[in-house]
This record gives C-alpha cells, sequence and structure tokens, in this order.
C-alpha cells in the first residue's frame, strides 16, 4: 500500500460515505433481505419484508454443475463451488452483501428473483446461487428509471472486497477508473461480515441488534480505511487476481487463519467439516493443507491445542477439574482420560506438581537474591 493511493476523489468512497453509511446509521437491519437458496427455502423463511420487495419464481435450465480443482483467487482457495452454465448462475461457499444504491433491480437467486429497490441490502448466504455477472439485474417492472447502482461486500483472504457495479440501458458498465473497488485486507472486516452472517442465520437472542451493530461497525471500517489508504484498488472484472506481492503469507494461507480459529474456539465442538466451511474450502482440500503446514493431522494438533491450554489453566486459576475441561471444550471423562493418556499424570497431580514446582522456583530466585 502507498500514501499516493488516492482514494479521496474516488466513486466507492463517496456511495459509501453519503448513501451506504447513512441509510445503515439510520434504518440497521429494517430493509436486509436474506437469499436463501431456493424458492422453497425463502417462503419458509421467517423474514418481514420492506415496502417495494417481492420475489418470481422461475424455473432453472440447468442443474448444478460442481466446481472441481483447486483454481486460486487472490492467493485464497477458489471460493466458487458450483455453477448453473445456462442460467447464469454460481454459488460460493463465502458470504456476499449487497446494497441497492441507485434504480430498481431484479436479483436471481436460484430458482427466484428478488426484486427490490435503491435503500434496500441484501445477505447472499453461503451455497445460495447467485448472478456470475452475465444479468443486467434490470427489473422489467420499471425498465424506464435508468442506471443502476449496487454497492458489493464479500468476503476474500483476510479481508473484504468493496466494489460498485453499474448497469445503463441494460449493459453492465465496466469499471473506466480506479476508486471503484477495493480490497481491505483487514480482518475485523472479514469478521464483522462472518458474524453478521451468523447472526442472521441462527437467529439467537437479540440477534437484530448485534447485527444492526455489525453492520454499521463493518461499513465505518471500511469507509476509514479507504480514506486512509489503508487498501489495494483491484478489479473485480478480472476475479481480482491479488498478486502475491499485495497479500501477505498469512492472508494468502487459509490454514493460519483455522489455527487461530482453533485457538479462540476450543470449547466449541470443532471438526474438520466445520473448519472447512469456516475458511470457504473443501474438507478434502483442508485436509491435505493443514497436514502439510502443520505436520499434523486435525485431531492430533487439535488435542494438542486443548492440552496446552488445559495445563496453563490448571497451573494459573483454580477452577474445578470438570469446568477446564469443558473450557477446552471435553467432557469431563474424556479430559481425564485423555490429560492421564499423554502426560503420564492426572490434571488434580499435574497441578500440585506443577504449582510445587513453581514454588521451587520461586524460592532458588529469591536465595539467589539474597
Amino acid at each position: 500500500m502507498s500514501a499516493s493511493n488516492k482514494t479521496e476523489g474516488s466513486l466507492l468512497l463517496r456511495v459509501l460515505r453519503e448513501q451506504v453509511l447513512p441509510s445503515v446509521s439510520s434504518m440497521g437491519i429494517e430493509n436486509l433481505i436474506v437469499a436463501h437458496s431456493s424458492w422453497k427455502a425463502m417462503r419458509a423463511a421467517d423474514q418481514n419484508f420492506a415496502d417495494g420487495v417481492y420475489f418470481t419464481q422461475h424455473t432453472l435450465k440447468s442443474q448444478r454443475v460442481r466446481v472441481k480443482g483447486k483454481r486460486l483467487y487472490g492467493g485464497d482457495a477458489a471460493q466458487v463451488d458450483g455453477h448453473w452454465p445456462k442460467d447464469g448462475l454460481y454459488s460460493r461457499r463465502a458470504p456476499m452483501l449487497g446494497f441497492v444504491i441507485k434504480g430498481n433491480v431484479a436479483i436471481p437467486f436460484g430458482n427466484y428473483s428478488l426484486h427490490c429497490k435503491a435503500g434496500h441490502s441484501f445477505l447472499v448466504l453461503p451455497g445460495t446461487p447467485h448472478s456470475d455477472g452475465s444479468h443486467s439485474l434490470v427489473d422489467d417492472d420499471f425498465l424506464s428509471d435508468g442506471a443502476r447502482e449496487i454497492c458489493y461486500f464479500m468476503v476474500r483472504g483476510n479481508g473484504v472486497e468493496c466494489w460498485l457495479s453499474r448497469v445503463r440501458n441494460h449493459q453492465r458498465i465496466q469499471q473506466e477508473r480506479a476508486g471503484e473497488s477495493f480490497y481491505i485486507p483487514h480482518p475485523l472486516a472479514r469478521q464483522y461480515l462472518e458474524t453478521l452472517t451468523e447472526e442472521l442465520t441462527m437467529r439467537h437472542n437479540h440477534f437484530i441488534p448485534m447485527a444492526n451493530a455489525l453492520m454499521q461497525a463493518l461499513i465505518t471500517l471500511i469507509l476509514r480505511e479507504i480514506q486512509e489508504t489503508r487498501v489495494f484498488q483491484s478489479d473485480i472484472s478480472q476475479q481480482t487476481h491479488l498478486s502475491s506481492q499485495v497479500l501477505s503469507w498469512q492472508e494468502q494461507n487459509p490454514i493460519m487463519r483455522a489455527e487461530d480459529y482453533i485457538q479462540t474456539h476450543l470449547r466449541d465442538d470443532l471438526t474438520i467439516d466445520k473448519l472447512a466451511k469456516h475458511l470457504y474450502i473443501s474438507r478434502a482440500y483442508f485436509t491435505r493443507l493443514f497436514r502439510a503446514h502443520t505436520g499434523k493431522t486435525f485431531v492430533e494438533y487439535l488435542t494438542q491445542c486443548r492440552l496446552k491450554e488445559a495445563k496453563v489453566l490448571l497451573h494459573d486459576t483454580a477452577w474445578p477439574i470438570d469446568k477446564i475441561g469443558e473450557a477446552v471444550g471435553l467432557k469431563p471423562s474424556r479430559f481425564r482420560t485423555m490429560f492421564h493418556n499423554l502426560t503420564g499424570v492426572s490434571p488434580t497431580v499435574y497441578r500440585q506438581e506443577s504449582r510445587q514446582d513453581n514454588l521451587q522456583l520461586k524460592n532458588i530466585s529469591k536465595n539467589g537474591a539474597e
């Protein structure tokens, strides 16, 4: 990133500052539609839709074709996992957020289309078929409205891609100048978008105020990063082929993000499928990449992390043994058995011995100082 990367005059920055952020600040998720994978799933979803939002059903012309291979986008494993060749649709493993900036649009999602207008936003859940860029997104019921603009946000690498998609006279306008799309390499941006998706999918208690706060935090962070030029200009029409010079090793390697996720979710029921889904890569690719990077299987690595954390808690806290097992994601009996098998002593004995060793070291240090 260079300080010479001028962003103040960019169209995208102006849209974020003058339209997206004010809308989010005043409305939150009130005008947000969560796009599910099919007409049936959409009808079954418990959502309240804003005025001017409606749906039309249609029949797909082709079946889903699984995307295979190891194509890489910006140093990250390909997030595209399927496409419908005759329908101009594809699905991704990552979520995508869109804000309608101008005009009335009809956006295809699988076997239905979402009709909405400026001021509305939509969240595309992972696995939901959506346009591959070949659709004009023009709503035939509102042909006289002129241009259409949508601002998109999509997880990519260790950050978020943000760009403007514009249509005029049924033709998609190619990016004519810099400043219409940026890659924001900030892990919090990715985290905000992913957590927003989780809140709107799982719908836990208080998910609405949580989602409102996350949406505002996401847009505010992206706006600030663009204003302070901590971004990279990119070309989304070329699938954002960021070079290895642009992305750091940590941002290119999804397994480093997996290691961070494991460390912060030890108490959860962690599985290969859950981690692969979190990274938006296939199970097989995750398993192969994880072994090559860590030299261990997923189970071996997870067990090692849990044991290490348990040792710290045994030494530093007075928590009951069962509570420590729960804190590292293991049931009491399983924790006691695993700990003994791997260390040769029980958790209770380890706690006593580690504290005794620490006391002896303190005494030695004290006597030496005297």
